[in-house]
């Protein structure tokens, strides 16, 4: 039940500051259309991080479509930062590591050493 209530709380976030955005005038203001953007995808965010609607690592990559969509930042803005070398380097070891358990390989070797 609450992974329902949290994936429309998220969109009704997210949709929320996006139609604000644009129908607030902002003229004067020490906020831009782009922050309130922001929030709204920093709620979606949030939302969908507390109440486990989806894979987490779903939830991480939310900024990488999002924010180029909603004119927040660009994708080559957003983008080095899901393609830092160390970022990658700990991506393989955690793909390597779900191999050898997948394929029960810690196990073999483990009964080879003793």
């Amino acid at each position: 039940m609450w992974k329902n209530v949290g994936f429309w709380a998220g969109l009704a976030s997210v949709v929320g500051c996006t139609v604000a955005s644009y129908a607030i005038d902002f003229e004067g203001s020490k906020w831009s259309p782009e922050a309130i953007r922001l929030v709204g995808v920093t709620g979606w965010m949030a939302i969908w991080w507390v109440t486990e609607t989806v894979h987490l690592a779903v939830t991480g990559l939310i900024p990488l479509v999002a924010f180029p969509l909603l004119g927040i930042a660009d994708a080559k803005t957003v983008s080095p930062a899901y393609a830092d070398r160390f970022i990658l380097l700990l991506m393989g070891g955690f793909f390597v590591a779900l191999c050898l358990e997948r394929w029960e390989l810690h196990k073999r070797i483990a009964l080879q050493v003793m």
